[in-house]
């Protein structure tokens, strides 16, 4: 699926020109990124924030002076989207530079700094991981006909050894820490999670943890930092039984130390032998129908061993 913009473009060499007779100069990534990487002379308002619309008219109140944006690689889009934010604010002769700022380069731009130290926290620091307890989530929801109940469990430990592509690990869940957290009547809420803690779900007397064993994890071929990036390849063991899962899961390594991982997937509990209120194993349940997928939703920050 492609994006459609109506920016007019020019391209590198045109753009030069146009730059050689007295236009401004707008690179509209984040300051971050500007430091390591700019084109000489090039303003920057960052066009993910909202306060673009205020720092452009601060940095060139002249709505008439042709301004040329720049991208931060061929196939990125923030100069297409900066453009018609321009255009909305009046100004009248906006260009992008088909290409982005290594095409202006190429064509005789002066660039400042090094485009070595921008990286989109995709190549991941090896070594042991250890997840933080304390601000881990881990969310549940379960259906039926009526609607939904949801909560959290909490998770007990976790760690994550990554050498290069070669990554395990291994999340401990406490199942006796079981929340709801959409019923209002806490009685109600405590019928409930009484209701789930029993032999009727996940048994949590006989079985008080349930582990998810990541064997591997395979990066996506067209993975970015805000997509899913990986596939988990492991094993859950829940209520005594083991069964293959793969889970679709977000890799972002917010520093050299810290590794961010985010997923959200549904599973199917009759597989673990919770079978309470599935049609798939009863019938004439009326009410008591509970559908079979559960879902998921984790986020977990994990640090690095120094």
């Amino acid at each position: 699926m492609s994006i459609s913009y109506s920016a007019k473009t020019l391209t590198p060499v045109e753009a030069l020109k146009v730059i050689e007779n007295g236009a401004k100069i707008l690179d509209p990534i984040t300051p971050e990124a500007y430091d390591c990487y700019h084109i000489k002379d090039a303003l920057n308002a960052c066009v993910y924030e909202v306060a673009f619309l205020q720092k452009v008219p601060e940095l060139i109140p002249d709505k008439t002076v042709p301004i040329v944006i720049y991208a931060n690689s061929a196939t990125s889009h923030e100069s297409l989207v900066a453009a018609q934010k321009l255009e909305l604010l009046g100004y009248s002769k906006v260009f992008v530079v088909e290409g982005g700022i290594d095409a202006l380069v190429e064509a005789g731009c002066m660039r400042e700094g090094s485009a070595d130290a921008l990286n989109e926290r995709l190549e991941y620091t090896s070594g042991s991981y250890s997840a933080r307890v304390d601000n881990a989530f881990i969310g549940w929801t379960g259906r039926n006909a009526n609607g939904k109940h949801y909560g959290t469990v909490s998770l007990k430990e976790g760690f994550m050894q990554i050498d290069g592509e070669n990554i395990h690990g291994s999340f401990t869940v406490d199942m006796n820490d079981i929340t709801d957290l959409d019923l209002p009547d806490a009685s109600y809420a405590q019928i409930l999670v009484a209701h789930l803690r029993s032999d009727d779900f996940f048994s949590v007397q006989s079985f008080p943890e349930a582990t998810f064993t990541i064997h591997n994890a395979k990066r996506s071929p067209a993975a970015t930092a805000s997509s899913v990036n990986h596939i988990l390849h492991g094993t859950l063991s829940l209520c005594g039984i083991s069964k293959t899962l793969n889970i679709p899961a977000t890799f972002v390594q917010s520093s050299a130390n810290t590794l961010i991982i985010e997923a959200h997937f549904d599973f199917d509990r009759t597989h673990w032998g919770v079978a309470y209120g599935s049609a798939h194993f009863f019938r004439f349940l009326g009410m008591h129908v509970v559908f079979d997928p559960v879902s998921i939703e984790v986020r977990f920050e994990l640090n690095a061993a120094l």
